[in-house]
């Protein structure tokens, strides 16, 4: 599993999982806890088969970076409203 840590100089960066250690399926849970500082924690959720639907905010680079291909759930502003419904407390309605 792959940590991604934004400081508070750059809260728009979202955490990411490594190619290789990501599971496109319906059993596999990213969990992402995104701290902002003055705000309260967001906990956010997303099942692995999500990526393989049409998601802005959940995104698969296949070119990666020095590092490689990798799945990123993106927190920039203009994802928040998507974010939405990745977010704890609509999000577990989901996973009955």
């Amino acid at each position: 599993m792959a940590l991604s840590i934004a400081g508070p100089s750059n809260p728009s960066v979202g955490p990411f999982v490594k190619e290789d250690k990501f599971i496109a399926s319906s059993d596999y849970l990213l969990c992402a806890v995104r701290l902002t500082e003055g705000q309260l924690p967001s906990i956010y959720l997303a099942r692995g088969s999500e990526w393989n639907e049409t998601n802005d905010h959940l995104h698969y680079n296949p070119n990666g970076g020095a590092s490689g291909a990798y799945y990123e759930m993106r927190f920039a502003a203009k994802y928040a409203v998507a974010l939405r419904s990745n977010l704890l407390e609509n999000y577990v309605e989901t996973l009955r």
